[in-house]
């Protein structure tokens, strides 16, 4: 069993991602293999979820025998009903699921529900995150939309429309 979690500071900074792989009981699992990976300077929650992944796919692609079949624990349902759709994001994902040899299963588990490898994996991702060690992932464009929205500010525009218009032609918000 693996278990994946991702970590980012406030949900959009200083990141890391760690997938743990595990043998025996799920109550007091026996950890084998970490992989931790430090994410990036600005990042969002989802980004490193969804490197978290990416180790835990890559491992099963190196070391899965074809007649195993490997459950991962994830507690990011975004990342779950993503991987449900056609999304951008998670494309190279499927593409890298497609390459394993033997079955796989997610599985959404709820956050801080005291499941004992969840919790291995939180605190191997915040230990990914404060690597200073370990260079940094490259920023993204949809890593930095929420400090931009967070941080500039603009004023208020005069007319109603224009404000409606302009709302819409930020990054990450609708339109």
């Amino acid at each position: 069993m693996i278990f994946t979690d991702g970590s980012a500071s406030g949900g959009t900074l200083n990141g890391g991602s760690a997938a743990i792989i595990t043998t025996g009981d799920l109550e007091y699992p026996e950890t084998t293999t970490r992989i931790l990976k430090r994410g990036a300077l600005f990042t969002s929650s989802f980004e490193e979820e969804l490197q978290a992944m990416e180790n835990a796919i890559s491992w099963c692609i190196e070391h899965q025998a074809p007649q195993e079949c490997v459950l991962i624990a994830t507690d990011s349902q975004s990342l779950c009903q993503a991987l449900l759709g056609n999304g951008v994001s998670t494309h190279q994902l499927k593409l890298q699921l497609d390459l394993c040899c033997g079955r796989i299963i997610i599985q959404w588990i709820p956050g801080h529900a005291e499941v004992a490898g969840n919790e291995l994996a939180d605190a191997a991702a915040k230990d990914a995150a404060a690597d200073r060690d370990d260079l940094p992932r490259p920023t993204s464009y949809k890593g930095i939309i929420p400090t931009i929205n967070t941080t500039i500010k603009d004023p208020p525009h005069e007319h109603a429309r224009t404000q409606e218009v302009y709302q819409q032609e930020r990054p990450g918000h609708a339109g």
